[in-house]
């Protein structure tokens, strides 16, 4: 397991940081079976969105990125070395019972290799996101700006 520890005093700096991890993922995707699950956890104004928007161009892609909150999930086509792969953006904070969660029980999405899956509120859909991932966390720190982003990859 890795961790590591970053502190972030603005939005443009959270973003810069997504946008290295989207960087390296440009270089080079882990081989895998199944696409790279990113689990953000943090409460509401914590800096996901953001962090996603810093992804999204480290990967090089060009779309304005929002969040989908009442979609659910937004897909973003990206091509690396001829390939077609998928940014999908995830927002689960709507997610309220398994019910509510079965548009999302598609696992092709989750097992595509092709795709990059950055879910924000994962504890809500804990049976779709389980498994290896990288994991981060956005902590609130004492100024209004201020965070403490945690990145850690769980087995």
């Amino acid at each position: 397991m890795f961790k590591i520890r970053f502190a972030s005093g603005s939005a443009g700096k959270t973003r810069k940081l997504g946008e290295a991890l989207g960087a390296e993922l440009r270089k080079g995707f882990p081989k895998s079976r199944r696409g790279i699950i990113i689990r953000l956890k943090g409460n509401l104004g914590s800096g996901k969105t953001t962090f996603i928007q810093g992804i999204a161009r480290g990967l090089g892609l060009r779309h304005r990125i929002v969040s989908p909150t009442f979609l659910l999930m937004r897909v973003y086509p990206f091509t690396k070395q001829g390939r077609s792969k998928k940014l999908l953006h995830i927002d689960a904070y709507r997610i309220a019972t398994k019910k509510d969660a079965a548009i999302l029980e598609n696992k092709k999405f989750f097992e595509n290799p092709l795709h990059i899956i950055v879910v924000e509120w994962p504890e809500r859909i804990p049976a779709l996101v389980r498994g290896p991932a990288i994991q981060i966390n956005f902590l609130h720190g004492a100024r209004e700006n201020e965070r403490s982003i945690i990145i850690q990859t769980k087995p």
